[in-house]
């Protein structure tokens, strides 16, 4: 199986740097991320029903993460698809590592 793996992608948040490492599952990051935007539509439902004063800013909020975890989704599928069904190289034969099919 040939896997889609990730970049480095340095990120700050409030003044705390951090990072996505190399090497992870592209796949598994995009699950990662499906799931964590789910945690913050769910947040983020509570808070539309509990501040009606800033109701219609968190709500475009939420429009926006669950529009992000759709595209997520949607490119999720797809990734696990081309990993499963990727070409693989076969040894070379002039190593001594002939493969019979």
């Amino acid at each position: 199986m040939t896997a889609f793996v990730t970049r480095t992608q340095a990120f700050l948040v409030s003044g705390v740097a951090l990072q996505v490492n190399q090497g992870t599952s592209c796949y598994l990051a995009i699950e990662a991320a499906s799931t964590i935007l789910s945690g913050v539509n769910a947040m983020l439902a509570g808070l539309v029903d509990a501040a009606p004063d800033n109701a219609n800013e968190v709500y475009a909020i939420r429009v926006l993460t669950q529009q992000c975890e759709a595209l997520i989704d949607a490119v999720a599928g797809s990734i696990r698809e081309a990993e499963d069904l990727a070409p693989q190289n076969q040894p070379s034969p002039v190593r001594g590592a002939e493969v019979s099919q």
